[in-house]
């Protein structure tokens, strides 16, 4: 069994945040979250065009909307997991810069190892996303 909490945890069990909160925090959802609205303005102008006829694409509204649900999905996932294996690639100088010192593997929240695996499993996950649709 593989410790998702650090043995050094500086953080106190009381102190925790809660799993959901840490996996949020490594992903770097509100970063995501403006990955996402680009790429959905994209699409969104992509099958305006094709609508109007400026380009020549058959695109549906069911098209459409099916094709932001995969975006989101698979753009969260992998953009979470690139994020949260940089955490895991920076675990050993996040302690010394003021600015990514409250980060959960500094805090102790979770082990490095912990969220690397994180990390590995939702990009891999994300990708697979793009690659099976």
């Amino acid at each position: 069994m593989i410790p998702m909490v650090s043995e050094s945890a500086s953080a106190d069990i009381s102190e925790h945040p809660g799993w959901f909160s840490v996996f949020t925090q490594l992903m770097k959802l509100r970063v995501i979250v403006l990955l996402q609205i680009t790429a959905i303005c994209a699409i969104l102008v992509h099958d305006l065009l094709s609508r109007n006829d400026l380009i020549n694409v058959e695109r549906s509204w069911g098209d459409t909307v099916y094709t932001i649900i995969i975006t989101v999905f698979g753009g969260t996932l992998s953009a979470g997991g690139s994020n949260a294996i940089n955490m895991w690639y920076d675990s050993d100088i996040d302690p010394l810069m003021k600015r990514t010192k409250n980060r959960p593997i500094p805090r102790g929240y979770i082990s490095p190892r912990g969220a690397l695996l994180f990390g590995l499993l939702i990009s891999i996950t994300g990708s697979s996303i793009f690659f099976l649709v």
